[in-house]
């Protein structure tokens, strides 16, 4: 069990599992598809499942699942802290300077971003 709020393993012991893709031809095909099997199977009704944020994540609004899409309210649901942190994020950097394109679609802040 970690203390810290965005942790995978925050609030309890949990499994990991590391889904790894190397791609030896370097076409990169399939990549999604092999990602979206353990997506489906991983975040399905009633599973609490965790991706590391530095891993290759389902995009934003993604349906992952008959029941599930990759999205704030999904990210919210299995991160019990995340309103909170997300609060203290707006507090300490109400000008978004250290918010980048990609993490502002993840947690869907508007930002300067979104007018490029």
């Amino acid at each position: 069990a970690s203390p810290f709020w965005l942790s995978m393993s925050q609030g309890g012991d949990r499994l990991r599992m590391d889904a790894i893709w190397i791609d030896w031809s370097g076409t990169g095909k399939d990549q999604l598809a092999y990602y979206t099997d353990f997506w489906e199977t991983l975040m399905g009704e009633g599973m609490d499942c965790r991706l590391h944020w530095g891993k290759r994540m389902p995009s934003p609004g993604d349906r992952v699942s008959k029941t599930v899409t990759y999205d704030l309210g999904y990210l919210k649901s299995v991160y019990p802290m995340l309103d909170k942190w997300l609060e203290l994020r707006r507090e300490n950097d109400p000008d978004n300077i250290f918010l980048s394109e990609y993490w502002a679609k993840y947690f869907e802040i508007e930002s300067d971003w979104d007018m490029c």
